[in-house]
């Protein structure tokens, strides 16, 4: 019974991207916060962030640390990423350096560059490539504000994380070829490894190289 909330139903059968994109557009606050439906936030991650960008009216999106965790709530480990705008611009021929559950992003911004693409093989990827392009501004707090649930299923949860890194490699190869060195290029080439993997090595390889015990 709180007229803020809006349940919003399609008369047809949309995709993900398609349903990401009726969200932004039905938004009618200017800032709008991300977040998928297995995922718990922080209970002051809104209040950090809005505070954040009205005291930093040159940063368009800002993300978070997060924190892994189970089909129980259990604290897994900690996802790091890089901070400051300089430091996530330098990392993104890596790796996708934001993570899309976390963030708050100003209405404007995300629709002037035309939202989500509806065809790319990484939307989230896809999307902050193109708002960086563009010279929008990004930050991630150190907090991690978002509890980011992994799934016990380490067959498809493998499977999942080998299609994802299959599919950021084409985001780098249309945005941040150029921009790639020789360490970057190398990662990019080695990436192409991961078709070959058997499932359960690519969860245990990803979770090692990316699930720190802290912060």
């Amino acid at each position: 019974h709180d007229e803020r909330i809006r349940l919003i139903t399609n008369d047809i059968r949309t995709g993900l991207v398609s349903q990401r994109n009726r969200a932004v557009a039905e938004a009618r606050s200017d800032v709008i916060a991300i977040m998928d439906a297995d995922d718990i936030a922080d209970q002051y991650r809104i209040e950090k962030q809005l505070q954040f960008l009205v005291e930093n009216p040159t940063i368009d999106v800002v993300g978070s640390n997060l924190r892994i965790i189970g089909a129980k709530n259990e604290t897994i480990g900690y996802r790091k990423y890089p901070t400051t705008h300089d430091e996530i611009l330098a990392t993104m021929p890596k790796y996708n350096a934001i993570a899309h559950p976390s963030v708050m992003v100003r209405k404007n911004a995300l629709i002037a560059v035309g939202g989500y693409e509806e065809h790319s093989p990484a939307e989230d990827y896809d999307l902050w490539s193109r708002m960086l392009m563009a010279g929008y501004r990004f930050h991630n707090l150190v907090d991690p504000l978002l509890n980011y649930r992994v799934h016990p299923n380490s067959l498809s949860k493998g499977k999942r994380i080998r299609n994802t890194i299959l599919q950021t490699r084409i985001i780098k190869k249309k945005y941040w070829w150029h921009r790639m060195s020789c360490t970057d290029r190398f990662r990019f080439y080695g990436e192409s490894l991961i078709s070959i993997m058997p499932p359960e090595f690519i969860l245990q390889l990803f979770q090692l190289m990316t699930y720190g015990n802290h912060l």
